[in-house]
């Protein structure tokens, strides 16, 4: 059993009643699902079948890649299975889904045919874009499904404080301090941009620590003021 025959061995042990062999092949589609979902035995999935795999706790998949597979699916059989937009919706955990794969739930013919679904994938885009938790019922339905699936990441850079480069003029020689900064930047490598998430209490640079639980960052320390280091010898 591989990730590219666990799909359909999975089925045929099903069909057969040979249920150890079924879970040795589910299993290895959870811990695979970002191959497993780019062949071609994903397309021919029932709809329970597909849900199955989805919200199994088990799964180990970036988000984003749940939001590929969901489109290639769907794409395999556009009338009958747009009629199911509304309930696989609920499999996929917006929060974590990264802006780029938003937009392209966002912009897909199937998903618009469903305002509602639309306007959940919007307000989830919009709250990561502006960095602010929005009073939005769709927000708190989606972030009420969970964090990131286990053994996940999010793929994503956080920059919190730091110093603003100071530009000195060629004929400058004083010292100058540079400004700490106040602000939290994600980064977002998929689409090569990145935005303003919050801001800090106060302007920190350095010697700070940041750790991460339940999806909320927590820091402390940090300077608001510069090391000035002064050369001994001048």
């Amino acid at each position: 059993v591989c990730s590219s025959n666990c799909l359909g061995v999975m089925r045929l042990a099903d069909m057969y009643g040979f249920s150890g062999l079924k879970q040795k092949a589910k299993k290895k589609a959870l811990s695979r699902f970002s191959k497993v979902g780019q062949n071609e035995e994903l397309l021919s999935l029932s709809l329970e079948e597909l849900l199955d795999l989805l919200k199994d706790k088990d799964l180990k998949v970036d988000e984003d890649d749940v939001v590929h597979s969901v489109i290639r699916w769907l794409d395999q059989a556009p009338e009958s299975r747009k009629t199911t937009v509304p309930t696989i919706l609920k499999a996929i955990r917006l929060p974590c889904v990264k802006v780029s794969a938003l937009r392209k739930l966002e912009s897909h013919a199937a998903i618009q045919e469903f305002p509602e679904c639309l306007a959940k994938i919007t307000a989830v885009k919009d709250a990561h874009l502006t960095g602010k938790r929005q009073p939005s019922t769709s927000v708190q339905e989606a972030e009420d499904k969970g964090g990131a699936r286990c053994g996940v990441s999010d793929g994503l850079a956080i920059v919190a404080g730091g110093w603003k480069e100071v530009e000195r003029q060629d004929d400058d020689e004083s010292l100058t301090a540079p400004t700490p900064m106040a602000s939290i930047i994600c980064l977002d490598p998929d689409i090569q941009q990145h935005y303003h998430v919050a801001n800090l209490p106060t302007p920190v640079s350095g010697y700070m620590s940041i750790t991460c639980a339940e999806r909320r960052l927590y820091m402390t320390g940090g300077r608001a003021h510069p090391l000035m280091v002064r050369d001994h010898q001048s």
